[in-house]
Parts: C-alpha cells; sequence; structure tokens
C-alpha cells in the first residue's frame, strides 16, 4: 500500500483573525480523521492560541478553512475582506489556487455536540472535493440539511483599494463630527495613522 501521509493536505483552521487564532481542543482531530494534517496546531486537544502571521505563511496552507466562534456567514466575510487587506494573506497558497472556505462559526465546529459530525462529514467532502465541486456550492450531507458555508472569493485589488480608501474617508469625517478632544500630539498620531491605513496607533 503507499503512504497515506505522504497525501495529506496541509489544513489551517482560522478560528478568528485579528489576532490570529488557530483552531484547537477536537478540531486537529477532526482534521486528521478526514484525512489532512493541521499543521499550525497538529495536538489534539489543545487550546485555540494566537500565532503570527508569519508563522501562517510560513507554514503556507494548502487549504483554509476560517471559521470565527460566534459569527454568521456575512460576518464571516466581513472579517475575511479585512484580511485582504494584509499583504500576507495574498502570499498563502491556498489563497493562490482558491483553496479557501468560509463557515458559519455560529453553528459549526467551534461547540461540542451531535454537529461535529457534521463538521467531520463536510471537512471530508471539502478536502477530497475539486474546484468544481466547490464552486457549485454542493450539500455533501447526506440529510437535507444544508451545511451552511461557502467557497471564498477573492476581492480584485481595486475592491481592496476602494475599501481602504472608504475606511479612510470613515474614520476622518467621523473624527471632525465628534470635534477634539485630544491634545495636538495625539491628534497628529491619529492623522498619522489615517494617512497610512493603520487601524491602531500608539498614544504619544
Amino acid at each position: 500500500n503507499d503512504d497515506k501521509s505522504s497525501e495529506q493536505k496541509n489544513v489551517a483552521f482560522i478560528e478568528w483573525t485579528d489576532p490570529l487564532y488557530v483552531g484547537g481542543h477536537w478540531t486537529p482531530e477532526l482534521i486528521r480523521m478526514a484525512g489532512g494534517v493541521h499543521g499550525v496546531n497538529p495536538k489534539v486537544g489543545v487550546k485555540s492560541f494566537v500565532i503570527s502571521s508569519d508563522e501562517l505563511v510560513k507554514n503556507n496552507p494548502e487549504i483554509c478553512i476560517v471559521c470565527p466562534c460566534g459569527l454568521n456567514l456575512d460576518d464571516t466575510t466581513e472579517m475575511v475582506q479585512s484580511l485582504e487587506e494584509e499583504d500576507w494573506w495574498w502570499k498563502l497558497k491556498a489563497v493562490k489556487f482558491g483553496h479557501v472556505a468560509l463557515v458559519d462559526g455560529n453553528q459549526m465546529f467551534n461547540r461540542p455536540g451531535p454537529r461535529l459530525v457534521d463538521c467531520l462529514e463536510w471537512i471530508t467532502w471539502y478536502l477530497h472535493s475539486n474546484s468544481t465541486e466547490r464552486n457549485l456550492g454542493s450539500n455533501p450531507l447526506e440529510h437535507e440539511e444544508k451545511f451552511p458555508w461557502k467557497q471564498y472569493e477573492a476581492s480584485s485589488k481595486q475592491e481592496v483599494k476602494s475599501r481602504i480608501e472608504a475606511r479612510k474617508t470613515s474614520m476622518v469625517s467621523n473624527s471632525l463630527s465628534q470635534g477634539s478632544q485630544f491634545t495636538p500630539e495625539i491628534e497628529e498620531a491619529h492623522r498619522k495613522a489615517v494617512e497610512k491605513g493603520q487601524k491602531t496607533y500608539i498614544d504619544p
């Protein structure tokens, strides 16, 4: 028999994006049972934990499953759109080849219970399906209830740029409407952060 381990796909299960949390607890075992390996956290039973974007890029997963705890698909889509503003996101093999799935984390994976059986059935299908099957939004579950997921569709560079510009404009507008409540040093730090598109900055 061939060595099956050589066929295992490297999967990254992302439980939150800012900071970047990777799945733990039962998730690595589900991925292993489905025929993959959770390279960023392969140990069963270990809690979810924060990793750096550099660590994720270095691991370079073939498949990414984004399933933020407590968020539905619409909110998950918005969260991934924020990731598109980060240079490291586009370096991932999974993103380059379109092997990214968004899952409703309010319903699936993040709580122990019978639905983990559905999660295992779905992830097994996803790891062994082709792009055409995924893009059709197929329902791999044997029963009638549809698994709450969708295939990630990358935004164009122009769409990402437009979102960044819109957020900058909104931040400036909100700042002006609220009036000046800070020292000139803080206002200057805020202005520079807005210009650079930074989400946070350190008060002087």
